[in-house]
């Protein structure tokens, strides 16, 4: 029973070395994946949970029972090795570990500032949108009060030309009534009569030309004289020169008048 047991712990201790080693091996290969894994940007959840387990495979692969061996030369000097590179590692995990939190500071506040510009973009969209919505409607309401203009003037232009025709009108029948009506009285009077007649008409026709030509020339008697006689003349009148001699003795007539009552009112 006793050499059984001897076996059994012999084949225990064998056991727990070989163990010892794939534990060793397996966690200086984690070690490996997780320095990877540091010097990467951006890390998943799952990443940086393999991360924290950094310590428990360090402990596996650099236990405390190494400074337990007996305190031989060879083993004071593999002891401060060890020591030495564990103190590098350490120190070599913190920077890391500073390196990730600024990356993921700067990752943090790149998202915050890319986030911040959609927003900036969005609502300067928006206002672009309102605005141009704002000018839309502005033109819409230009346009309507343009062809309302446009209409009234329309409507005022047809209602003066309806009235300018009507006045038209009115005159072209007023003179046609007029023209008849000389051409009765005409077939009445006896031709020394109708001479007589022309003269009356003419004097009132040439005296109401005379007296709406004073009031454009300032009263200048001498000014509205000459203006007519050049108008009666007869080498204007080449064709009737007996109607310009009798409107050159009319206009005489009515200057005469005219300065007369010009002299003595």
């Amino acid at each position: 029973m006793c050499g059984n047991n001897i076996y059994g712990n012999l084949q225990t201790e064998e056991e727990r070395e070989i163990k010892t080693n794939n534990d060793i091996r397996k966690a200086a290969k984690k070690i490996k994946e997780i320095e990877l894994l540091e010097e990467k940007e951006n890390l998943t959840e799952q990443e940086k949970d393999k991360i924290k387990l950094k310590q428990k495979w360090m402990n596996i692969l650099y236990p405390e029972s190494v400074f337990n061996f007996k305190q031989s030369n060879s083993t004071l000097k593999e002891e401060e090795k060890l020591k030495q590179k564990m103190k590098k590692q350490i120190v070599k995990d913190k920077k890391r570990q500073k390196e990730r939190e600024k990356r993921e500071k700067e990752e943090k506040h790149k998202k915050e500032e890319k986030e911040r510009r959609e927003e900036e973009k969005i609502k300067r969209e928006q206002e672009k949108r309102e605005q141009e919505k704002r000018q839309e409607e502005r033109r819409q309401q230009e346009r309507r009060e343009q062809e309302e203009q446009t209409k009234e003037q329309e409507k005022i232009k047809r209602e003066q030309e309806t009235r300018e025709q009507e006045r038209r009108n009115k005159e072209e029948e007023t003179r046609e009534y007029e023209r008849i009506r000389i051409e009765q009285e005409e077939r009445k009077i006896p031709k020394k009569n109708k001479e007589e007649e022309f003269v009356r008409v003419k004097t009132i026709e040439i005296e109401k030309e005379f007296r709406k030509l004073l009031k454009i020339n300032n009263n200048n008697i001498n000014k509205v004289f000459r203006t007519l006689s050049l108008k009666y003349h007869p080498d204007k009148n080449v064709d009737n020169i007996e109607y310009a001699n009798i409107c050159q003795k009319i206009l005489t007539n009515v200057r005469d008048e005219i300065i007369f009552e010009y002299r003595y009112n």
